[in-house]
């Protein structure tokens, strides 16, 4: 009997880390560490080995080799240094009514995330909770100062802060500038507006300066300036990435992104990877003929590409251009294309068995 019971506990022991490393994904989720029966319970359920050893002790039995004694002083200590080291914080701040995410007032202390915020003033701290935005609950504001995530925001006015646009939670505004989450822009808040905004990207003008995000456009000329896809942007005089002049060489007016491909543009006379600051010119390639192919092979009247999307396209020198065929990956071959040489897969040439 006892040995059946030795062995079920060594299991449950050898099961524990499996059980912290669920506790650590437990309170991963939205409000689960202000919970105070998920921190209670989930704590208690990690201390079952400190129950596990008492017993022994008191039982007298030993756990295969291991003295009931050695249980007791060495095991019961290890499992609540371990618990405590893990999750006491998180226990002491719930047995104080102290959020252990985002903002909470106790008595006369402002926290967040637990952590004391000093000199903020608790009688006239509030949060900004612009449901259901959840950047909106990371602002705050007491009577001299605005918070984001904790800390002041320097120069902000906290009687007049606000939310800038009820649609897009990213853009806040005093009476005398507009903030990108905590930083600060230089534009006049009673004039700015959306210039445009697409899932990778917002544009902000107040009419004299433009904004890609938190980025000042420098020089950017508004009249001309037109939003090609995201950060990727032009004007009468530059093409830009966000808020970098890219690609001098290439012609403006000309210059287009490919349908459905944001990593690629062309005007008359190139084709272009587009990569950021390091956006280059592909050296000799034809965009009137240049077609995509798939699985991020392209050519054109010249030659064959792969695609790298974050760094240079490469050509594919020994690739024939006019054999070529791109297939969906094939088990058989272990292949995603081939021309008259052979089989390829991402670009490399495979050979035969």
């Amino acid at each position: 009997m006892l040995t059946t019971f030795q062995i079920l506990t060594t299991l449950a022991l050898l099961f524990w880390p499996m059980m912290w490393i669920s506790s650590v994904m437990l309170f991963g989720g939205p409000g689960a560490t202000d919970n105070p029966n998920t921190v209670y319970s989930t704590v208690g359920l990690l201390l079952y080995p400190c129950a596990l050893f008492l017993l022994y002790g008191l039982m007298g039995w030993p756990l295969f080799f291991i003295p009931s004694k050695y249980l007791m002083i060495i095991g019961i200590p290890l499992n609540l240094v371990l618990v405590y080291a893990s999750y006491g914080t998180l226990v002491i701040n719930t047995m104080k009514g102290i959020s252990n995410s985002g903002y909470s007032v106790t008595e006369q202390n402002v926290y967040y995330a637990g952590k004391l915020i000093p000199d903020a003033l608790a009688e006239s701290f509030s949060v900004f909770d612009n449901e259901p935005s959840y950047r909106s609950s990371q602002y705050a504001r007491d009577a001299e100062r605005v918070y984001y995530h904790g800390q002041p925001l320097p120069d902000a006015d906290a009687m007049s802060f606000k939310l800038l646009f009820a649609d897009n939670d990213d853009y806040w505004a005093d009476k005398d500038q507009v903030f990108y989450h905590a930083t600060p822009l230089n534009l006049n808040p009673s004039t700015t507006k959306v210039f445009h905004q697409d899932s990778h990207a917002t544009y902000l003008t107040d009419g004299e300066r433009l904004y890609c995000e938190s980025m000042l456009v420098a020089g950017a000329d508004l009249a001309s300036f037109t939003v090609l896809f995201g950060p990727v942007a032009k004007d009468k005089h530059h093409i830009y990435y966000e808020d970098a002049i890219i690609l001098p060489e290439a012609d403006i007016a000309s210059f287009t992104l490919y349908e459905n491909e944001q990593y690629y543009a062309f005007d008359k006379n190139s084709v272009y990877d587009l990569i950021a600051d390091n956006s280059q010119k592909i050296a000799d390639s034809d965009p009137a003929s240049f077609e995509f192919l798939g699985r991020s092979y392209m050519k054109d009247k010249h030659r064959v590409y792969l695609s790298q999307q974050y760094a240079p396209t490469i050509v594919l020198a020994d690739v024939d251009r006019e054999s070529l065929v791109v297939t969906d990956y094939d088990d058989k071959t272990g292949s995603d294309a081939y021309d008259k040489h052979g089989y390829l897969l991402n670009g490399q040439r495979l050979t035969a068995d």
